[in-house]
């Protein structure tokens, strides 16, 4: 199955083995502690909703784009506040945002470096969404 970023009826389609690299590095709940004024632990722990972090990443061997595909992905990007459907290979539907806080929410490196690149040259890329 395809990965698919949609907005309206723009639909992007991303490699199919882009890899979910921080799927299993995030909590559930999230939890805050601290200590009153009479010295009583207060402790406050309630689930998420919203947050998840998805970065999906090509590799030296697999899922590359072409440098065509990575200037649609920039297009979309440089929309302000944009939320995306992020359709995964398993048929998840996640509601996402480019994460612009941090420095490189899309990046994308050449497979075989070229001081004059054209639109059907290979990239490596990196996605950087939070869901919504």
């Amino acid at each position: 199955m395809a990965i698919t970023l949609a907005l309206g009826g723009t639909v992007l389609t991303l490699p199919p083995d882009l890899i979910w690299t921080d799927e299993y590095k995030r909590s559930p709940v999230v939890s805050t502690k601290e200590w009153s004024t009479v010295g009583v632990l207060l402790w406050d722990t309630q689930a998420k909703q919203s947050g998840l972090p998805v970065t999906l990443e090509g590799g030296e061997r697999h899922a590359w784009m072409t440098r065509a595909e990575c200037d649609a992905v920039k297009a979309l990007l440089a929309i302000p506040g944009a939320v995306l459907t992020l359709t995964l290979h398993d048929d998840r539907v996640l509601e996402v945002m480019f994460d612009t806080s941090e420095d490189e929410p899309f990046s994308a490196t050449q497979v075989v470096d070229y001081s004059d690149p054209i639109p059907t040259d290979w990239y490596v890329p990196t996605l950087r969404f939070i869901e919504v």
